[in-house]
């Protein structure tokens, strides 16, 4: 009489299970580089693309309105500090009273109402609970400005500039810090430029949690060449404003314009964080 066969519990034995675990660590050793290098290229193609759509709405309002808009974060605190919040406060310093030549070359180029902002370390949300309340630029107005300073790694403001926005500090002589200053503005939702040219402003997605939105200020800058001075070997007279362009205001210690940014990410490709 033959033996009835038994038939084979469902599942999986403690050796098939060893053997699939094995794979799945070992598929996971192969993809997660890949995975890694996709989040950089990521978070590297959404700053350059907002970087772009941001100086071509700021060209476009100044073209199609004939100045730029008004609404710009001043990034200065009470106290007249840098805002606390920023990623790194040590990109740029604070002029207290302006005074009337830089105030005019403002307002020349329409930048006449800018947002003030809020103590820093009692903010809510460092990005979304930001600014307090709206400030009139005039020609005897005291509202503090931020301007880019030379920063940790170079040796003046004009080599920081250079290495932002052209990705080579040895073109400083393109900026002048003796006739004017770069003063450095934040671009958030109360923008002018919002439902007119854009459809709301961007933010930069930091790399790392404690980088957030809700820890840090996480809006793009937009920096202006502003007249600061009719002294001999100046202009003699005030000239109005002008875009110098958008950056991220980072954590690393310089401003990263469009330009340095292409670079970056080329640079993450050829080490192959792709």
């Amino acid at each position: 009489m033959p033996i009835p066969s038994r038939k084979r519990q469902a599942g999986l034995t403690l050796l098939e299970l060893t053997v699939v675990l094995l794979i799945l660590i070992g598929l996971s050793g192969l993809i997660l580089p890949y995975a890694q290098g996709y989040l950089q290229r990521t978070h590297d193609s959404t700053g350059n693309d907002n970087l772009w759509e941001l100086n071509n709405a700021i060209n476009l309002f100044q073209a199609k309105y004939l100045e730029y808009p008004d609404g710009f974060h001043t990034l200065v605190q009470p106290g007249n500090t840098a805002y606390s919040d920023l990623m790194n406060t040590g990109l740029v310093d604070v002029v207290a009273s302006p005074g009337m030549i830089r105030n005019m070359s403002l307002t020349m180029a329409g930048i006449n109402q800018v947002w003030d902002m809020k103590n820093g370390a009692a903010n809510g949300s460092a990005t979304f609970d930001a600014v307090s309340s709206l400030q009139t630029i005039t020609k005897t107005s005291t509202v503090p400005l931020a301007v880019v300073t030379k920063g940790p790694e170079f040796s003046s403001a004009a080599r920081h500039l250079a290495y932002a926005f052209y990705n080579n500090s040895a073109k400083y002589t393109e900026f002048d810090t003796t006739c004017y200053d770069y003063v450095v503005f934040g671009v958030g939702p109360e923008s002018e430029m919002v439902n007119k040219v854009m459809s709301d402003a961007p933010l930069h997605f930091a790399a790392t949690g404690g980088m957030g939105p809700e820890e840090k200020y996480n809006r793009f800058v937009a920096v202006f060449k502003v007249d600061k001075s009719n002294a001999s070997g100046c202009s003699d007279h005030t000239e109005p404003a002008k875009l110098v362009g958008s950056a991220m205001l980072m954590m690393p210690n310089h401003l990263f314009g469009l330009a340095h940014t292409q670079a970056h990410t080329w640079e993450n490709i050829g080490d192959k964080n792709n």
